[in-house]
């Protein structure tokens, strides 16, 4: 007897191949959520960087500045006075709700102010440093304008004030809220130390 051996068929069917249309429905839930987020992440961009726009333009105004002291250090009391301008106008800008308040405020209320403004955390590193006291480099910048030209290099340098001023405009703006898309104003919390004058 002759042992059975198998013989393949000559004519071998292959499975027809896969189309890629219509996707699976697992596929058109990816393709649709991953376009989602990017639609989403699109609208957040534009609505941060609309938000920070004025915070923006006072950095190039700050550096303009920067620019023009080394150049030409002449008229330190006209910058410095510039420098403050820009940061009441930063501050009129991101917290409208208390322009009444920010308009009439000076001196070491007006510091007090801008560093209430301040994050807690941020507020919280910046006091275990005794070499930056910011309340009192806040105080600082804002009686310069009324110093005489032969003390200002006393009291503050162009530098300094424009340091003081954008590390405000880093740690004292409101936060930008990822859900809503607005700016949510920090809570005022008085700085350690610091005494507000009524």
């Amino acid at each position: 007897m002759e042992p059975l051996i198998f013989n393949p068929p000559h004519e071998v069917i292959l499975p027809d191949s896969i189309n890629w249309w219509p996707p699976s429905l697992p596929l058109i839930g990816l393709i649709l959520a991953v376009s989602a987020l990017c639609v989403w992440l699109v609208i957040v961009i534009r609505h941060y960087r609309r938000a920070f726009a004025a915070q923006r333009q006072a950095v190039t105004e700050l550096q303009l500045l920067l620019a023009q002291h080394e150049d030409n250090s002449n008229d330190t009391s006209a910058q410095l006075t510039t420098i403050n301008q820009i940061l009441k106008r930063v501050a009129l800008h991101y917290y409208p709700q208390e322009k009444s308040s920010i308009t009439v405020l000076h001196g070491q209320e007006w510091s007090v102010w801008l560093c209430s403004k301040i994050r807690s955390k941020v507020r919280n590193k910046i006091a275990l440093k005794p070499e930056n006291d910011y309340a009192a480099s806040l105080l600082l910048l804002n009686q310069s304008i009324y110093q005489s030209a032969t003390q200002l290099p006393n009291v503050i340098t162009v530098p300094a004030a424009i340091d003081i001023v954008q590390t405000w405009c880093k740690k004292g703006l409101p936060r930008f809220n990822l859900v809503t898309m607005k700016l949510t104003s920090p809570r005022s919390v008085l700085p350690t130390g610091a005494v507000e004058h009524g």
